[in-house]
């Protein structure tokens, strides 16, 4: 149908080309599912919420009034692919996911989609399954899996540790409150994941000193290194003046 020109084009929907155009008059109207359409707008505001111990729970803003329906991708773990594990109708703006691992982060995100394509991709999301408090968040996103033993480390740290006492617990209850939107961020840029991974180091580093020998232990050892330290660029610094 060409709007205002009293004709209709023929089109070889192979390779949308024009091969005829019948004249049928003036202001032809035509209903019906037109070559030429556009895909849909994004959704937008994806957010992922741990519902039960291995429930997520997905909500997301329906962008467009033109899309068949919304497409979910999800993978387990930073290094997974991703795969689609839902078709939902048009106008839905929520999905519940069930049946996760235990201990996981899930990431997520969502596309509508009609007979013209597909649309730009929503925001990556992730959840971690468990309990509140089960996932090192920070640490998780940097190594991308709970099971990482780097994140081991600090997880058994804080459960001998830190969440066995005031000051430790009320660290913890900050870190699992502010944490989750920074280790999801840290979560969507590599080269970010690699500087927190090298900044960790001294961290896991000294948990696992604390873990293997104790933390009066640790704390000795740490100081004689210091004491040694401090000692040696002294002595250093004296010889260096003497030879002058």
């Amino acid at each position: 149908m060409n709007q205002l020109s009293g004709t209709v084009s023929v089109i070889d929907t192979d390779d949308n080309t024009v091969i005829d155009t019948v004249v049928i008059g003036n202001s032809p109207v035509g209903l019906g599912t037109f070559i030429g359409g556009v895909p849909p707008r994004a959704p937008s505001s994806l957010k992922a919420t741990l519902h039960k111990t291995n429930t997520i729970s997905l909500e997301w803003s329906d962008n467009s009034n033109d899309e068949l329906g919304f497409k979910i991708m999800r993978k387990r773990y930073i290094g997974g692919t991703y795969a689609l594990i839902a078709t939902l109708d048009k106008g839905v703006t929520e999905y519940t996911d069930t049946g996760l691992k235990y201990d996981s982060n899930y990431y997520y995100y969502v596309y509508a989609y009609n007979y013209a394509g597909n649309s730009d991709s929503s925001s990556v999301v992730y959840a971690t399954t468990g309990n509140d408090s089960s996932g090192c968040f920070i640490a998780t996103a940097a190594y991308g899996s709970l099971m990482e033993p780097h994140v081991q480390i600090l997880r058994n740290f804080r459960d001998r540790f830190l969440s066995t006492n005031t000051p430790g617990k009320n660290f913890l209850n900050l870190y699992y409150k502010y944490s989750p939107p920074i280790a999801d961020y840290i979560a969507q840029h590599d080269i970010l994941r690699f500087i927190i991974r090298l900044s960790l180091l001294p961290v896991v580093g000294m948990s696992w000193l604390v873990l293997f020998i104790g933390p009066t232990s640790a704390t000795l050892l740490l100081a004689s290194l210091m004491f040694l330290t401090i000692f040696s660029i002294g002595f250093i610094r004296l010889r260096n003046c003497e030879k002058r």
